[in-house]
């Protein structure tokens, strides 16, 4: 009866290593699928399901160094006005196929889907060619400086961009 109890008491410490082992190896493979794959679709779907919508135009497109499908990651930022008519300018990131790469370019218009409890958060919902009326923002200034100071920048991004496409 001895030698029974002595098996089971060296057997016990082997079971729990291989119990811990296995759950290293799980969290160590499930944590780098939810963060690069799982994770970010799931806050798409909800941005695009949930969140609100506004017109914008990308101001900087930058590749991240990622490879996904032979397609680049890019780092988007967009400008866009809120739903309570202020112009917010946030970054995200995307990868597009391959076959329309080329057309996120600075000054393209786009419809994003923000989180209205945290603006921030932004995912690129369509792509269009659509050149923002800049204009819109002008009633919406509300003589605040720093509103001035954005919409005088957002001007300047604008021509740039314009004057980019004009020497193609």
């Amino acid at each position: 009866m001895n030698d029974t109890s002595n098996e089971s008491q060296q057997q016990a410490p082997k079971s729990r290593g291989g119990y811990l082992l296995g759950l290293i190896i799980m969290v160590a493979v499930l944590l780098p699928i939810w963060f690069f794959f799982l994770g970010p679709k799931l806050r798409h779907d909800r941005l695009v399901e949930k969140g609100v919508r506004a017109q914008g135009r990308l101001i900087s497109v930058e590749e991240t160094g990622t490879v996904v499908n032979d397609s680049p990651e890019l780092e988007l930022v967009a400008e866009f006005t809120r739903k309570d008519g202020v112009l917010d300018t946030a970054t995200t990131d995307f990868v597009p196929s391959l076959r329309s790469l080329h057309m996120y370019q600075p000054g393209t218009g786009v419809t994003v889907a923000y989180d209205p409890d945290d603006p921030e958060e932004i995912t690129i919902v369509s792509l269009g060619v659509v050149v923002p009326d800049v204009s819109v923002h002008l009633p919406q200034l509300n003589g605040t400086i720093d509103s001035l100071r954005r919409t005088m920048d957002s001007l300047r991004r604008f021509a740039d961009s314009l004057v980019r496409s004009v020497k193609r």
